[in-house]
């Protein structure tokens, strides 16, 4: 409650020793609300007393917004590791106290843990315990983040070979009613995929724009940040200037985020616009090769900023590759395709923006990007 926050504010101020008995108290309460009250007050009371009676409150803990409040606790002073069995056992507690699936609103094939296919970096694939697991943590979390408890196996997957599952879930959640409690399920896509999101997360976004459904395009937009990828973040940028005077609340959204990328990175949201042109696997001065079986193709990008293909030793230029490319191929060009459009149009405002506010750039600098 606000008067509940109110004293934990002036309570925090008196330090730790003041409150390490009533604080220990508290934090045994039969309430969670005051428990969770508690967490606050050890939290900003700080100090390693503090922590470690959070730290001893932790396995006991039966709420899980209490327990969720307690592990951010941590993470902001440092962090804590679990070990594998601490892991496991915290696993089958979650699944076993699961009311039900997490979804709400979609498809439950779209999120089916027997068939969302999820792979290590190491080349491990989750199992389906996991992969429920990873579902029912990440549906609590209302913030475009990584649930606390499921970041470490979030992190830990390869997000190529996710892609796919990572798109299915994104194209389940636009094709269902769309309802912005589900938005997790966007935040999860983003923390599992790559590239391939950032078409349909853009068309999106602006689809919800025009619609009036700002908080989903919010949600997408800071998808966009997970994602940090070169195209998302060029996304991104051009979202700041698109919604610079319609839709501000989108467009403070995507600087917000660009910035924050900017100072995890040291640099300018200048140099960081500049930086963020997305290569999509094409190099300065060398056409790409692509080979399915006996046969090469040249790809290059044109002056239209789609993808031109021409078969080694032939003249003719082609605009799409022939079906004996082979469709996992044909696939790969088609994302490629929709990316360059996406990285064209952002390049084109991004442009137009930085030269009505006569940006400069140092010399040396101009001739590195541009000659």
């Amino acid at each position: 409650s606000p008067v509940r926050s109110a004293a934990v504010r002036t309570l925090s101020g008196l330090g730790f020793p003041s409150l390490k008995d009533k604080g220990k108290k508290l934090l045994h309460s039969k309430k969670a609300d005051v428990r969770l009250a508690a967490v606050i007050l050890l939290q900003r009371s700080g100090g390693p007393e503090a922590l470690a009676l959070l730290k001893e409150r932790l396995d006991m803990e039966e709420s899980e917004a209490v327990r969720d409040a307690i592990l951010l606790a941590l993470d902001a002073a440092g962090g804590i590791t679990f070990s594998p069995q601490e892991r496991a056992a915290r696993m089958a507690k979650t699944i076993a106290g699961a009311k039900g699936g997490p979804l709400a609103s979609v498809d439950s094939a779209t999120l089916d843990p027997a068939t969302l296919a999820l792979t290590r970096r190491d080349g491990t694939r989750l199992s389906q315990e996991e992969v429920l697991y990873l579902l029912l943590r990440q549906s609590r979390c209302v913030e475009m983040r990584a649930d606390i408890e499921a970041r470490p196996l979030l992190e830990s997957l390869d997000s190529a070979v996710c892609a796919p599952a990572a798109l299915r879930m994104l194209e389940g959640f636009l094709a269902s009613g769309q309802n912005t409690a589900d938005r997790w399920i966007i935040a999860l896509s983003a923390l599992c995929g790559d590239d391939r999101l950032v078409p349909p997360l853009h068309k999106a976004i602006l689809t919800w724009a025009e619609n009036a459904r700002i908080k989903l395009a919010e949600y997408a937009t800071g998808a966009l940040a997970l994602l940090g990828t070169d195209s998302a973040l060029t996304v991104l940028e051009s979202l700041t200037v698109r919604f610079r005077s319609k839709c501000k609340n989108i467009g403070q959204a995507a600087s917000d985020a660009f910035l924050a990328a900017a100072e995890t990175r040291g640099i300018s949201v200048e140099e960081l616009g500049d930086r963020v042109v997305p290569w999509l696997g094409f190099e300065p001065g060398v056409r790409k090769l692509i080979t399915a079986g006996a046969k090469t193709w040249e790809a290059w990008v044109g002056p239209d900023f789609k993808p031109v293909y021409r078969e080694t030793g032939a003249s003719k230029k082609l605009t799409k590759l022939p079906a004996a490319a082979g469709a996992a191929i044909l696939e790969e060009q088609k994302i490629l395709t929709a990316n360059l459009k996406e990285a064209a149009k952002a390049q084109l405002l991004r442009m137009e923006t930085l030269l009505v506010r006569q940006f400069h750039w140092p010399a040396a600098r101009w001739r590195e990007l541009y000659l």
